[in-house]
Order: C-alpha cells, then structure tokens, then sequence
C-alpha cells in the first residue's frame, strides 16, 4: 500500500509488479476490485472518523477564522469577502479565538490593541479608538445585513480611550 500510495505516473513499473505480487496474469479485474473495495471501507471509516470526532457548532455562536465567517446560532455572517484580514475579522479572532472561555467579559479597545493588532501607543494616540469603534459597527452591520435586519444588537461598544466592547448575552 505504500508503495501505491507514493506510484506516480512516471513509477509505472512499481504499479505494475505490485500487481504481479497480488494477482496472477488472468486476474487482473480481481485486483482492480479488490482495491476498489478497499478503497471503499478506508474512506467509510475516515468519514465515520470524521463525523464521530468533529466539533458540533450547530447552534452555537462561534467564528470560524480561516473562512472569516461568523455563525450566530447556526446563521453564516461573512466578514471577510476577500483574503485580506480586515480590523473586524481581527477583533472577531481576538474575542472568539484568543478569548474563547472569557466570551461574556469586556474587551477593552486598549488590549485588543496591544494583544491583537501589535499597537503599543493606544494609550498616548488621542481618538485611537475610533479605529476600533468603526470595527465594531462594522460587524454589526454586517450582522444585521446578513440576518435580514434580525439582529441588529450583536455586539454593545462603546466609544473613547476606555472604549469596550461586549458580545451580546443573547447570541451566546
């Protein structure tokens, strides 16, 4: 089976006595179907595999960070259209991903800036803020775009240089 695993077209000759070490010369569709049922019950138990180990995320609140998308109760919300991580998939990541067990705290705006986006002048840097403000409107416009008007309260902020932001108790 290593072997196989590693045949490329080029290995034509590795394929071919690996078929000579399985069958004999008349039974070449034997081995055809044999390895096709193989095949078959190696994929069903990775599927089994698969399904038995993975995360159920049915009706829970969460972001997926590689495809920049936030599930709220089960509703898909793109944030990202593009490749480029954006200040809100940044705030997202920060809250849902770096901040997972603590999601009902407050995130200050001053150690978003510090933890996730490297800024250590927050503090000195008059209206720095807003920059984080707008992140979070931003997500709840999004939100609320993409759930037909139906939330439109998922994250509560607040502005100046002791700004914050929350999840909503509700979504969670």
């Amino acid at each position: 089976m290593k072997k196989i695993k590693e045949c490329k077209i080029c290995d034509r000759g590795k394929f071919d006595n690996l078929c000579r070490l399985f069958s004999k010369p008349y039974s070449q569709e034997m081995l055809e179907l044999s390895f096709k049922v193989i095949n078959s019950n190696v994929f069903d138990q990775l599927d089994q595999k698969c399904f038995l180990s993975e995360e159920k995320n049915d009706g829970k609140t969460w972001f997926d960070e590689k495809k920049s998308v936030l599930y709220i109760k089960g509703q898909k919300v793109h944030i990202n259209k593009q490749e480029k991580t954006t200040n809100a998939h940044k705030i997202l990541k920060y809250i849902f991903i770096d901040n997972k067990n603590n999601l009902d705290d407050d995130f200050f705006y001053s150690e978003i800036a510090e933890d996730e986006f490297g800024e250590l002048e927050y503090k000195t840097r008059q209206n720095n803020w807003k920059k984080y403000n707008r992140a979070c409107e931003y997500i709840n416009d999004k939100v609320s775009e993409q759930t037909n008007k139906r939330i439109n309260d998922f994250l509560t902020y607040t502005t100046g240089s002791k700004g914050k932001v929350k999840l909503n108790k509700k979504y969670l």
